[in-house]
């Protein structure tokens, strides 16, 4: 479900850019967005709570199942 619109901030390179706030797996948690500039997926919301590197480690395992789901489609070559 597409909630609005919301800040996210990139692990990889620190960008913050704005991106839509889509459910992840019909959890309470957004689904991370590639970042524009390093095109990782490894991105998480930035919100009024503000968590800081907290919501970072929240966001591990889901950053985790992307780069597990990347693989089986994309086999190394």
């Amino acid at each position: 479900m597409i909630r609005g619109f919301t800040r996210f901030k990139c692990n990889e390179c620190s960008k913050k850019f704005w991106g839509l706030d889509v459910e992840w797996r019909a959890t309470a948690f957004t689904a991370p967005l590639q970042c524009p500039q390093c095109k990782s997926f490894h991105t998480y919301p930035v919100g009024i709570l503000g968590l800081g590197t907290g919501k970072a480690k929240l966001y591990k395992e889901i950053w985790e199942s992307i780069d597990e789901d990347k693989n089986s489609i994309i086999p190394d070559r």
